[in-house]
């Protein structure tokens, strides 16, 4: 059936504002795995200057997804009363004030500050970007463009490594500042791009009933995207009477459909909800271990941290991978991640069962599949709700699993404490249950049973509809 989506995806083609858009993405992405690697690397040393307990430290690595306690309800609100670009820009004004106030950090409360802000940044900024980006983008390859700018994370991985190595090694008090400090000076580059490039999202725009914005916003990307006569000739501009033939059109749909009903329940959408929670939750589990396995296990000297930037790297493979198959008729997101999580439960049951492995290859493989896991997970969960409801659900999502998360330092502390291999095998039940989740996911590979219809023009949708109509 024809919707403004549907409209929008017809007329709006890829252009320089999704390119610009793209490395907006690429950056911030960049700088969202960067802090993700770097903070307990940073905690690890937090806890060497202040003399912290074990468990202060853990709570300190906790603090950072605890952010999203107070982010998560309010970007929620904020994406659905105040639009994508407010949150957006809010979130890295959230984010740059960490950079201010990380050099007045002297104390343990003071530091968890810190540490707090810098996760509601995370929690919020790449959320409703990414949203953003699943409105916004267009085109047969919209899933590869949006796994390559997703990709840009892995990238962050490894720089938040190189950067830690290079800033961290030699060690010296108060050292852990500087990685956070440097973070937040890129950050700033990005703040006046948002500031500056970014729209509202059009979609958004029209299904809050703000049709005038979405036509002008509509526009003015377009010309930033093309020349004015190219955009008349290849009639790609939008004007009220397509709005007027949409609402025409939604009309005879209602009277000629009136008796088909919902196409699901609501239901069957909390079913959804709660394996995707399932699922990213076991995968953040996962990541997280991964994580804390290098400065508590494998330790932080110079050989400890040149072999996590070889681990990190394993994200490298797992992107090529996202990207070969995320579009490929035959595998899609649903698969990729159900095999994500199968071949990553072989990765880290092998050193449980048989710790005389290496742990660096063992942690490289495990790093490949939790980057198509997790990151094919985000993906497929922004574009499996209805517009409607998309932005409540990836915030309620997000929200959800990050502070469910607050738990997984603790339970790595608990494991540790019984031996390493202990720890191996934690990483493995999260991912078998992850698996388990995927199982009974909506599949992307499904289609509408009236695709091609839904292909048809607006006029040869719209005359369709009308003749069915008559006939009947």
């Amino acid at each position: 059936m024809q919707t403004f989506d549907a409209l929008y995806d017809q007329k709006m083609k890829n252009g320089r504002y999704q390119l610009g858009l793209g490395f907006l993405g690429a950056v911030l992405n960049l700088l969202d795995g960067a802090f993700f690697t770097l903070i307990p690397f940073c905690v690890r040393f937090i806890q060497l200057d202040h003399a912290l307990d074990r468990s202060k430290a853990a709570f300190l690595n906790s603090v950072l997804l605890s952010g999203s306690i107070a982010a998560g309800p309010l970007a929620a609100f904020s994406l659905n009363y105040l639009g994508r670009k407010f949150t957006i820009t809010f979130a890295a004004i959230v984010g740059l004030s960490a950079g201010a106030m990380v050099y007045f950090c002297d104390s343990f409360w003071s530091i968890l500050v810190v540490i707090g802000v810098i996760g509601m940044y995370d929690t919020t900024v790449i959320s409703c970007l990414m949203l953003y980006l699943v409105e916004t983008m267009t085109g047969s390859h919209k899933g590869k463009i949006i796994a390559s700018v997703y990709s840009f994370f892995s990238f962050g991985r490894l720089f938040g490594t190189i950067l830690a190595r290079f800033t961290l090694s030699p060690y010296q008090q108060d050292g852990w500042k500087m990685p956070i400090f440097i973070n937040c000076f890129i950050l700033l580059f990005a703040f006046f791009l948002i500031l500056f490039l970014l729209k509202e999202s059009i979609k958004y725009s029209y299904h809050k009933k703000r049709k005038g914005q979405a036509i002008e916003d509509f526009n003015a990307v377009q010309r930033i995207n093309f020349p004015e006569a190219y955009l008349k000739a290849n009639d790609m501009l939008i004007s009220q009477d397509d709005l007027r033939r949409l609402s025409s059109l939604a009309e005879v749909r209602t009277s000629s459909q009136a008796d088909m009903g919902p196409r699901h329940s609501t239901g069957y959408y909390l079913l959804q909800v709660s394996l995707f929670l399932i699922s990213i939750i076991c995968s953040l589990y996962a990541m997280i271990i991964h994580t804390l396995i290098v400065p508590n296990i494998m330790g932080t000297d110079s050989d400890s941290l040149n072999s996590n930037i070889v681990i990190m790297s394993g994200e490298l493979i797992g992107v090529v991978l996202m990207v070969l198959f995320i579009e490929n008729r035959h595998v899609g997101r649903k698969r990729i991640v159900l095999w994500s999580h199968a071949l990553m439960a072989v990765s880290f049951g092998s050193y449980a069962l048989f710790p005389q492995l290496s742990m660096v290859v063992v942690m490289y493989v495990a790093k490949v599949f939790l980057k198509t896991a997790l990151s094919t997970s985000f993906i497929h969960l922004n574009e499996s709700f209805p517009i409607a409801m998309r932005d409540k659900v990836v915030m309620f999502v997000t929200t959800t699993i990050n502070v469910s998360s607050l738990a997984a330092p603790f339970l790595f502390d608990a494991a540790l404490s019984f031996g390493k291999e202990y720890v191996f095998g934690l990483a493995t039940v999260c991912a078998i249950i992850g698996f388990l989740a995927n199982i009974f996911w909506i599949s992307d590979l499904e289609r509408p049973h009236k695709k091609a219809f839904e292909d048809m023009p607006v006029d040869e949708t719209m005359n369709t509809m009308i003749a069915e109509q008559n006939l009947s």
